[in-house]
């Protein structure tokens, strides 16, 4: 079972101390760690992090953000060849620079209809699938899964049952289309193509939604018209974003309703600033979860054993 959880660089660059804590004490399995600038910045701190959280057996999966490049640079480029090798080149770069990545997660890749078109009248906001733009963005996953070879695809997708912005974004909270036509299509992402041609394994539906009945919509939908088995559900947990706060029991609940699921990824956990007692509420329920609650002194007995072996593993090589 996947138990996953969203790292970005704030977190594993202020305290990754306690990013690493959080992903033992909570017994999650699966990181998906954000590096932002794949041409430029520091990549130290990235280093650190998957490294760290290797060696407590995490597998950790590059996270890359394409909003901005698809948006700006490739969806409508005169010259989108050149730019995509570019984009794609750099995934690989890291990916080589990194050997202990286990995946690579585009997020993000997906061309809001609103962003091309007049923002007045009454079909404003309102998103419709245009194929050349979806075969556009297709064309950026189907590339990053041909230089990744080997490597766990997965693909952060927006939802196919509502289309809230849940923070008080243009298309209200929440929307459910009528027309049938899943949420996630009408952003330009044809997710279901994705999984049927193998260009990803894992679809990760960004399920962050606060009320109950519409979080378990989306756990229906993907169980009646996909497979089920490589859905990874996303779950918000954010304590001080307005409509993303979802209570410890309310994750709880969530994490329970997942029979049939590949697993659960959490959102927006261990940022900075975030109340420690919060946190580790979080951890208790995801412990409870996946049975793996370790007190300090446990978890701390682990740690030194997985370095003795370490150790011992370097000691064999070179003998």
């Amino acid at each position: 079972m996947w138990k996953a959880a969203w790292v970005n660089p704030d977190a594993y660059e202020q305290r990754p101390d306690r990013v690493v804590a959080h992903f033992e004490r909570a017994g999650l399995n699966r990181a998906f760690v954000l590096q932002p600038g794949l041409q430029s910045g520091t990549l130290d701190g990235f280093g650190h992090i998957v490294d760290a959280l290797s060696d407590i057996g995490v597998e950790v999966h590059l996270w890359v953000w394409c909003l901005e490049f698809i948006r700006n640079e490739y969806a409508f480029s005169g010259q989108p060849s050149s730019v995509l090798a570019q984009f794609v080149g750099g995934i690989a770069d890291l990916l080589e620079q990194f050997p202990r990545l286990s995946g690579v997660q585009p997020d993000g890749i997906r061309v809001n209809k609103y962003d091309i078109s007049p923002r007045s009248g009454p079909n404003a906001h309102r998103p419709m699938v245009d194929e050349a733009i979806t075969a556009a963005v297709s064309s950026v996953m189907r590339a990053i899964r041909e230089v990744t070879p080997g490597y766990t695809m997965t693909a952060a997708i927006r939802t196919a049952t509502y289309g809230g912005d849940l923070s008080g974004g243009p298309y209200g909270d929440p929307v459910f289309w009528e027309a049938g036509t899943p949420f996630f299509r009408e952003v330009q992402q044809d997710a279901l193509r994705w999984l049927d041609e193998g260009w990803v394994d894992l679809l990760v539906p960004m399920n962050y939604q606060a009320r109950w009945e519409n979080w378990l919509f989306e756990v229906d939908w993907w169980r009646e018209h996909g497979d089920p088995s490589k859905i990874v559900m996303g779950v918000g947990w954010c304590p001080d974003r307005g409509n993303y706060r979802i209570a410890p029991q309310g994750v709880r609940d969530r994490l329970a309703a997942l029979d049939g699921l590949a697993g659960f990824s959490v959102f927006q956990a261990m940022q900075p600033g975030y109340d420690d007692g919060l946190e580790r509420e979080l951890e208790q329920v995801l412990g409870e979860v996946v049975g793996v609650q370790l007190d300090d002194e446990v978890w701390g007995l682990a740690r030194d054993l997985r370095g003795i072996a370490d150790r011992l593993d370097r000691i064999a090589g070179i003998l």
